[in-house]
Order: structure tokens, then sequence, then C-alpha cells
């Protein structure tokens, strides 16, 4: 079940910071849908004339289709893209008004939709009509014109019609890549391919035409986002236990490998974390 921001912040940057210029939701799937998407969100902002805000992501091993619509501001009235996994930190910058509808496909899931492997999505950002076109381009286009709960539903029936019928190999990768996402014991990546059976060639092999990154960075990644997850309400933290938890040979590591995500140290973030939550209290209340 798709879990509110307020719940599961990993991959955004500082949210309460963000969540100060922008509201986002996220919506279910159908179960047909489901097999390969994990949620549709939306990400809705009207800030003042000649205001701007950008924001800074750490973003997840998933392929994102997104339908944006520009109320107001500058920039094209509607566009539709789609985002392949950015391994570097990304940032988007929003002005005026506007709504924008994605569609995050679960680790490994946007691979029966392309005829090619997804490793040739990473760090791109396509036209969706490249990739897509007919029934599923037309209900996203209702962005901004309807309600964008009642087009998330329209896309997710225009995806319904794609889906194969029959069992795809990707969803075995789904299913391994969502345990080590989902348990922080995972650490290495040779334990994961000795379990499923297979040899960790083999695995990167499976890995980056589905997924379009290496087994590897899909663990760091994701406990990466854990460690910023742990911080982001200002909650203090052990950072040398929590290294050791997350699987990373020491404290100075994790603080290495975080700063090279995130942009800052730990320390620094769980800070600014704190500042933006506290303003973000006083802002709402």
């Amino acid at each position: 079940m798709a879990r509110p921001v307020e719940r599961d912040a990993r991959g955004i940057v500082n949210p309460a910071a963000g969540l100060r210029h922008f509201r986002l939701d996220r919506i279910d799937p159908s179960a047909r849908v489901a097999r390969f998407v994990e949620l549709y969100w939306i990400v809705e902002w009207d800030l003042d004339p000649g205001a701007a805000h950008t924001q800074e992501l750490v973003t997840h091993p998933s392929v994102n289709l997104s339908f944006q619509c520009q109320h107001r501001g500058p920039g094209d009235d509607r566009s539709a893209h789609v985002n392949g996994v950015v391994r570097t930190r990304d940032e988007r910058t929003i002005s005026g008004s506007g709504t924008v509808l994605g569609v995050k496909f679960r680790p490994g899931g946007f691979r029966p939709f392309l005829d090619r492997s997804v490793r040739s999505l990473t760090d791109r950002i396509l036209p969706a009509d490249e990739v897509f076109g007919g029934d599923l381009l037309g209900a996203g286009a209702q962005v901004g014109g309807r309600p964008a709960g009642e087009v998330a539903l329209a896309v997710d029936s225009a995806l319904a019609a794609l889906v194969p019928d029959e069992r795809h190999p990707c969803e075995d990768v789904i299913a391994i890549a969502e345990r080590m996402i989902a348990d922080p014991a995972v650490t290495r990546v040779d334990a994961v391919a000795t379990d499923v059976g297979i040899s960790v060639r083999h695995l990167e092999r499976r890995f980056r035409d589905a997924v379009g990154v290496n087994p590897k960075w899909v663990i760091q990644r994701s406990r990466l986002h854990e460690a910023a997850e742990r911080v982001r309400d200002g909650d203090a933290v052990e950072w040398a236990a929590l290294a050791t938890e997350l699987g990373f040979s020491d404290q100075a590591h994790l603080t290495r490998e975080f700063r090279a995500a995130y942009g800052t140290t730990p320390d620094a973030y769980a800070r600014a974390c704190a500042e933006a939550a506290h303003r973000l209290t006083g802002h709402m209340s």
C-alpha cells in the first residue's frame, strides 16, 4: 500500500523544506497493474508570482513516467516524459502553479513496456511518445483538466491493457530487488546471488537489463535512503551503530557515501531537516 509522505519520504532531500512549496499525494495501482507499478504520485503547487522552488532528489532504482501541466508560469503547458534511474543527485524546479502525475514503476517493473534493456534509459529522460502511444498518452494528457486522482485511474486503466497476461521474467528480478530494499540485513550481492541460486555475474546482468543499475547500487542507495529517513524529523541517531546496521564498514564509510549522495554530512543533514520540520510545523499551525 502506498504510504503517505508523512510516513515515508525516502528520496526527497529535506522533505519538510519542500512540503512548504508543494503537496505530494500517492495512490495505489489496481491489482493487475501492481505487478509492475508501485504507485502513482501527484505533485501540485501554487507559488507566488516570481517565486520558485528547487527540490533535490536522491532517486530510487525505479523508472518513472510523468505527465505535467503548467497552469501558470514559464515553460510548456503540457509535457510527458519517461525518466530512467538517475544515479546522481537530481533536482526539479517549480514555479507558478502546476500539477504532475507520475507513475513509479517497481524496480525492474518497466521492462515489459520497453523493447530493449532498461539500462538504455539510465540517467536519461525521454519524451513519453518515444515509448508509449495511444490510450496511455491520451489519459495522461488530461492532467490539469480533470482532478489528478481521476486521471490516475484513467492512466491505470490504459496501463492495464498493456500488462502482459503471462508472467514476465522481470517479475523474478522485482522480487529480488524489493527484498534487498526492504531488508537492512541484506548488504552483500554475493549472498543474494547464493540465496536465489545464480552466479553474481548472472544476477548483475539481469539487474542491468530489468532495473537499469547493478544490485550493489540498489543495496547502497536503499541503505542511504534509510539513513536519511531516520533523521528527517530531527530524531537523534547514533551514526556508528547505524553504519554497522546498514552494512557500512564504519561511520566514516557511511559519512563518505552519504555526502556523495546527499551533498552534505549526515549530521548537517539531520540539523537541516530538524530546522525545516520546525518551520513547517509553524507554517501549518
